[in-house]
């Protein structure tokens, strides 16, 4: 779906572009009221590859856990449950944001989008059991939790480090 409002919103703009004579405009007078299209197209140019990349991740993810040689699973890593929630529920929150594109341009029913809705709401509901799982993942290393701007008293700390004040 992040693929073909790119694609839309792409070919919606070449042919505003290819509307205009060019010996009546001059480059300027031509793409500046374009400019909010354009940051449109690039918004979701960066979120379909953004999706792309976290299914990427999703499938690696999943293939470090499958035995190449005999093709099996092997023991499931705790993270995996939680990226799966974290991932389903991304992706339709992404969608949902764009909804009103798709029901305007006519691929999806107004019956999709609350559809999309009732998905969203049960994919945030499968996120929850996986926040510790989550959490966790996105821990500061214990090494960072000892750096000096961790500590109470910064500047002492930072003495006590033999920072560069010494």
């Amino acid at each position: 779906m992040a693929l073909l409002r790119e694609r839309g919103l792409l070919t919606e703009l070449r042919s505003r572009v290819e509307g205009v004579p060019v010996e009546e405009k001059t480059a300027f007078e031509t793409w500046n009221p374009l400019l909010p299209d354009l940051v449109t197209l690039a918004d979701a140019h960066q979120q379909r590859l953004l999706l792309q990349a976290f299914a990427e991740a999703v499938a690696e993810a999943d293939s470090t856990d499958t035995d190449t040689d005999t093709g099996t699973v092997t023991e499931q890593a705790p993270h995996l449950p939680a990226l799966h929630a974290l991932h389903a529920l991304y992706a339709l929150k992404s969608l949902e944001q764009t909804l009103s594109w798709h029901l305007e341009n006519g691929s999806l029913t107004a019956s999709d989008a609350l559809r999309v809705h009732g998905e969203r709401d049960r994919a945030l509901d499968a996120v929850h059991p996986h926040l510790a799982v989550l959490l966790d993942g996105c821990a500061p290393p214990d090494g960072r939790s000892r750096a000096p701007m961790a500590e109470q008293d910064v500047v002492a700390a930072l003495f006590a480090s033999g920072g560069p004040a010494q």
